[in-house]
């Protein structure tokens, strides 16, 4: 995996970093990649775990349209050849700890610092069936919803690749005492192990430490 950061100008690119990951990612199986800059420095995290870390001096406070899956370094064809799923964006560099605690959670769209949020999912459409019109990617903050570009949205590529179904929030209970984190979640269709349906716990830390 090769993560870009740089300035766009003019259909170049410069003051920035490239950073390859040590996993290899294309081993048929989801991962989780998370990247953070702060002063400069810039981090790269595969499944939680930090690979490589590099400096990039891009002012990435510019109005040049985000793009999710291409390179914008004079590479216009230059396109991710796989799969994307819970893109989120935030205005601070999260911790190593935070990355590892929610790289396999769904996370409240109301999270402080989170800019942007786009899981993905898309209510009216079928996966891998005719898909026409069903461009919208929903930022799930309301911050600024996303529009799918040069897809096919028909057949099994390039395309939608599945929803939910009935679906609910579970919140994870680390106590054991019946109260969920309402900061910890899963979106799932059945229960999963060690989370529960409300989110009232006072101190997830604590099993005498509840509503009760």
């Amino acid at each position: 995996l090769t993560f870009e950061i740089y300035n766009e100008s003019g259909g170049g690119c410069a003051n920035g970093t490239t950073l390859k990951s040590t996993t290899l990612v294309n081993d048929g199986n989801w991962h989780h990649v998370a990247v953070t800059r702060r002063n400069g420095v810039v981090r790269l995290f595969v499944d939680g775990v930090q690979e490589k870390m590099g400096t990039a001096t891009a002012d990435i406070n510019t109005t040049y349209p985000l793009e999710i899956g291409k390179s914008v370094c004079n590479f216009d064809n230059f396109f991710l050849n796989g799969e994307i799923d819970e893109v989120r964006l935030w205005n601070y560099a999260r911790g190593s700890s935070s990355i590892a605690a929610f790289k396999d959670a769904v996370v409240p769209a109301s999270m402080t610092g989170l800019l942007a949020y786009y899981d993905f999912n898309n209510p009216n459409a079928a996966s891998g069936q005719d898909n026409t019109g069903q461009t919208t990617l929903t930022d799930r903050t309301g911050n600024q919803n996303g529009i799918l570009t040069n897809f096919a949205l028909n057949g099994t590529n390039s395309n939608w690749i599945g929803n939910p179904e009935v679906t609910q929030t579970w919140y994870a209970d680390a106590d054991m005492d019946g109260y969920g984190d309402v900061n910890m979640t899963q979106i799932a269709c059945a229960q999963p192990t060690g989370y529960v349906a409300n989110s009232d716990d006072c101190n997830d830390n604590d099993g005498n430490i509840n509503p009760a």
